[in-house]
């Protein structure tokens, strides 16, 4: 059990750590991008189902982007419209207004606390695993 809560104590340490960088990345958007008309060059026709993904592809400055939306803001539009997106010049992300970091950055932090308390305190102090 030692070597399993070692592994699964790094895991959960370490993967959330991994996306820190393009959340940073996010944030910036989120802080210090304009809110920019963009135009949607393509939807999905439907959008029901709240469990799954849909993607919007938007045009701005002759360039293309896709940005994942809720199904929702899928039903309110059309191809055509000009919607507000959240855009920093010069970079590659792109956010819709209502798009907030944070209770992913404390995602990250809890998952990765979770990580190291178990990493230390079954991994490292070998503490028994209660049944």
């Amino acid at each position: 059990m030692r070597k399993f809560a070692i592994i699964a104590g790094l895991i959960f340490f370490i993967g959330p750590l991994l996306s820190i960088n393009y959340k940073l990345k996010e944030l910036k958007v989120e802080q210090k991008g304009e809110l920019v008309k963009m135009r949607i060059v393509e939807k999905p026709i439907s959008c029901l189902g709240t469990k799954a993904k849909w993607f919007m592809k938007v045009e701005y400055k002759g360039v293309v982007r896709s940005i994942q939306i809720s199904g929702n803001y899928c039903e309110e539009h059309e191809a055509g419209d000009y919607v507000d997106i959240r855009y920093l010049e010069g970079g590659d992300i792109i956010l819709l207004p209502s798009y907030s970091t944070k209770t992913q950055f404390i995602s990250i932090a809890a998952l990765s606390f979770f990580g190291l308390f178990v990493l230390v305190y079954y991994g490292v102090m070998n503490k028994p695993f209660k049944r």
